[in-house]
């Protein structure tokens, strides 16, 4: 059977999340869970934590051919705002997270960044948190203020592991 299917949607001017996708689990590989196709733009009002695309708690995904554009908190939010695609974990530890993730062909641009003390990643196009197993291939992010952030935890069980990052195409200017 198949999992989670979220195709060729068009979502704009969501004022919170343009596409939030949490706690799908599929252990059975005959269930592929995908996010394909769906264009995000001009998201977030920066009442919360603002993310295009949020996975969390999620396993055996495929994030392909996505377009997003401005994700971008106008005040407030903190660490994770204004973000593309976030890979994020809800739980108190990494066996909470995200597992097999293949982030592939999509395409990010202008995303922003809250307005807190804790935003050196806002605004980052594709942002890997406590995560497991993720694979980041051939996406182009372009004006991003951040472009592509994998980040761990300050405890061991929280650290992002075995994540590939490759072939992708980052634009500044």
């Amino acid at each position: 059977g198949k999992g989670v299917q979220v195709k060729n949607n068009i979502i704009k001017k969501a004022p919170s999340f343009g596409l939030y996708v949490k706690g799908v689990n599929s252990s059975v590989t005959s269930q592929q869970n995908i996010v394909s196709g769906n264009t995000i733009l001009d998201t977030g009002d920066g009442l919360t934590d603002m993310h295009c695309l949020w996975l969390g708690a999620c396993y055996n995904f495929i994030v392909s051919d996505n377009f997003v554009n401005k994700s971008t908190p106008l005040a407030g939010g903190s660490t994770g705002t204004g973000i593309g695609i976030f890979i994020d974990y809800p739980g108190v530890d990494s066996r909470d997270g995200c597992e097999d993730i293949l982030v592939t062909r999509n395409t990010i641009s202008n995303t922003g960044k809250g307005s807190t003390s804790n935003t050196e990643v806002g605004g980052a196009g594709i942002f890997v948190l406590h995560s497991r197993r993720v694979t980041i291939a051939f996406n182009l992010v372009q004006y991003c203020l951040n472009g592509i952030v994998v980040w761990g935890g300050n405890s061991v069980a929280d650290r992002s592991q075995n994540v590939e990052v490759y072939n992708n195409t980052l634009v500044y200017n």
